[in-house]
């Protein structure tokens, strides 16, 4: 007997500080998807979640860094986080 998700789907966004990004992160998380903001700036980050709509704020998790940088996700690995753990293996 196949087993159950009892989790949503997890999406890892790029860029998500604004413009498409936002918009994809937005979409992705009214349609019930965890989503894993990946910018820069912290601040703008920030401003994603604050203009999502209510409901869907608790499935958005901000991670400043910058993805061009390998430095920067190296220190991400470090800190345990899994995002960063599947963006060095891409």
């Amino acid at each position: 007997m196949p087993s159950k998700k009892t989790s949503s789907p997890v999406a890892v966004v790029s860029g998500a500080g604004s413009g498409v990004g936002r918009a994809t992160a937005h979409k992705l998380a009214a349609q019930g998807w965890s989503v894993v903001l990946l910018g820069r700036r912290a601040g703008a980050l920030a401003e994603t979640i604050k203009l999502a709509p209510a409901a869907a704020r608790k499935r958005l998790t901000a991670h400043p860094c910058d993805v061009g940088d390998a430095t920067a996700i190296d220190a991400m690995a470090a800190a345990g986080s899994v995002v960063a753990a599947a963006l060095r293996t891409v």
